[in-house]
């Protein structure tokens, strides 16, 4: 069934189709350009996570430290003698070289891992104003090649109200012809006005059809280039996000091997 006799059959039930949530509709996009977006802000949120975890391994390090510090001067003015004094001592030890291990994990992940992250999101997310350089570019550049789309399938839209309002008036004039003819005290003169009425009505559906069939095929004709210009922008968006997922794959190995502390001891 073509898009014109689907309209016919439905004219009197569906005046108004809301658009889907596809990414070719208007406007749509604007997903695909936020999702680019947002990677600025995933950046600053893996900093801080990072960032805090270095502050736990630092805290950790100085309870460590003081741990050992009250419980050595307790040993030594403990009355403990001989090897037993070195066992405690043993422990505290023990527990002075964690705390080093644990702030140099505390040391690599801000001298080293968050240094790394701040300068590549300094180098992939330029400001631009109040915005991202990039993502204002792929927003601009997803308008530019949908615009001349927009304004075709906007036409498309309004014939298409006009095409079904002008269906109901023609079915509504033809069920008063109808009940004219049915009726017999009805004069002459109002039966003719019904049926010039039904003329009239028939004539604005033949020209309302014309004018949503051939904006159809004008919006079929400009969807191929609309298609190619889209994707291209998008394939833009999918590689800029693809790089954010390599890196942060290696920001995040990187992290986890400064927290692996079997290499350490």
């Amino acid at each position: 069934m073509d898009a014109l006799s689907a309209d016919k059959s439905n004219a009197e039930h569906d005046l108004y189709v809301p658009l889907t949530d596809s990414f070719w509709e208007i406007g749509k996009y604007s997903r695909v350009v936020k999702r680019c977006d947002d990677g600025n802000k995933l950046t600053t949120d893996l900093i801080s996570m990072i960032g805090e975890r270095a502050e736990l391994e630092k805290t950790f390090s100085k309870m460590l430290k003081s741990w050992s510090k009250k419980w050595s001067d307790y040993v030594a003015k403990s009355s403990e003698f001989g090897s037993m004094t070195s066992a405690w001592k043993a422990v505290m030890s023990e527990a002075d070289a964690t705390s080093e291990v644990h702030q140099a994990v505390h040391d690599d992940l801000q001298n080293d891992v968050i240094p790394s992250i701040k300068a590549w999101q300094k180098g992939k997310y330029i400001k631009s104003m109040m915005h991202v350089k990039s993502t204002k570019e792929f927003d601009e550049d997803f308008k530019r090649a949908q615009k001349p789309w927009a304004k075709l399938y906007t036409k498309v839209d309004k014939y298409k109200r006009e095409y079904h309002v002008a269906t109901k008036a023609l079915k509504t004039a033809e069920t008063q012809e109808n009940n004219a003819k049915l009726d017999g005290s009805i004069p002459q003169e109002q039966r003719s006005k019904a049926i010039e009425r039904v003329e009239r009505c028939r004539k604005d559906k033949d020209s309302a059809k014309i004018k949503y069939s051939e904006a159809l095929q004008d919006l079929n004709r400009a969807n191929p280039k609309y298609m190619d210009d889209m994707n291209d922008v998008f394939i833009r968006c999918q590689t800029f996000e693809k790089d954010r997922f390599v890196k942060f794959q290696e920001f995040l190995s990187h992290t986890e091997k400064c927290l692996d502390i079997s290499s350490r001891l």
